[in-house]
């Protein structure tokens, strides 16, 4: 996070340690999110809780708290290098497939203090420095409507037709 504080003020090229660092929680966050593809409750439960052991870790919770970390201040936001902006893409999508089901635990664990979703707000809302790549612009902006529908969502019945071009371009990416 001191990255974040540094490129508050001015931009900052990231590292080769620090690239390696997020592209190893990059390549983390997606792992976790295909262990709980599929809506696989006891999967989803888990990550969040696990009962019978001396610790538990809250994994949804250290998602949830990656992503308002990386998007608490608007000025990081648009000095962020590719990397720094497929993370928080990774976020979303680790979150959105540990909240649909639904998995109710899940998306109150995200949504129950608003810090998250203020963050996906901000995400949503945010302009990305010309530097990174427009691909990468573009999975990112599309991965809140799915999130946000995730969280939201109290049933297994289908999105409402407004999702269907975001599922089609996040399908395509």
């Amino acid at each position: 996070m001191e990255r974040l504080d540094r490129c508050a003020v001015t931009f900052e090229r990231m590292t080769p340690s620090g690239r390696a660092a997020f592209a190893d929680s990059i390549q983390t966050l997606e792992l976790l999110a295909s262990l709980c593809e599929g809506h696989h409750r006891p999967m989803q439960d888990w990550v969040r809780e696990q009962p019978k052991r001396a610790i538990s870790v809250d994994l949804v919770g250290l998602v949830c708290d990656t992503l308002a970390a990386l998007a608490e201040k608007a000025a990081p936001l648009r000095r962020m290098e590719d990397l720094e902006v497929e993370l928080i893409g990774s976020c979303l999508r680790c979150a959105a497939e540990l909240c649909e089901g639904p998995c109710p635990g899940n998306q109150l664990r995200c949504t129950h203090d608003g810090v998250f979703l203020a963050a996906l707000d901000k995400v949503m809302q945010s302009v990305y420095h010309p530097r990174v790549d427009p691909l990468v612009r573009l999975k990112v902006l599309c991965k809140p409507a799915p999130a946000t529908w995730a969280f939201l969502k109290k049933t297994k019945a289908p999105a409402p037709s407004f999702f269907a071009p975001f599922s089609l371009i996040i399908f395509l990416l």
